[in-house]
This record gives structure tokens, sequence and C-alpha cells, in this order.
């Protein structure tokens, strides 16, 4: 028996330095990984919490204009 394939946005592995600007604290680098129409994993060492709103900032490939998204944060990864 073979499982029907789910529907869901396609995730572009996309790693790249980027800035955090949380809703309150401090601005720190952290990475992007696994890009999608629904939003982005944040790599880093700072702590981050579920609902909190922050501000992501990073260049994409062949482009020197940085984008510039904001985002709330939907879970967190605390074994990585």
């Amino acid at each position: 028996m073979t499982t029907p394939p789910v529907d869901r946005p396609i995730r572009v592995p996309f790693v790249r330095a980027c800035s955090v600007i949380p809703g309150e604290g401090h601005p720190f680098r952290a990475f992007t990984a696994n890009l999608s129409v629904l939003g982005t994993y944040i790599a880093s060492d700072e702590p981050l919490r579920v609902n909190q709103t922050l501000r992501l900032r990073f260049t994409v490939p062949g482009n020197v204009i940085e984008s510039e998204i904001v985002g709330v944060i939907a879970w967190v990864n605390s074994k990585q």
C-alpha cells in the first residue's frame, strides 16, 4: 500500500547569515534555513519564544539589496 502525496509548500534549502531583530531585546546574528511561503527555520544560540514577534534581515543570492520580513515564532526546537 502506498501513501498518497501530501500537499505542502515546497521548502527551499536556503542557508544564509541573517540579522534577527526581536520585538523586545537586542538584535543578534543567526542563520536561516529551509525557506518556504510558510516561514523559515532560524538557527541561533539566542533564546526565542513561541509567539515572539521579530524582524529578519538577509540577502538572497544575486541580489545586494537586503530583504526584511516580519514574523512570529511558531515553534522552538530546543534540542538543536
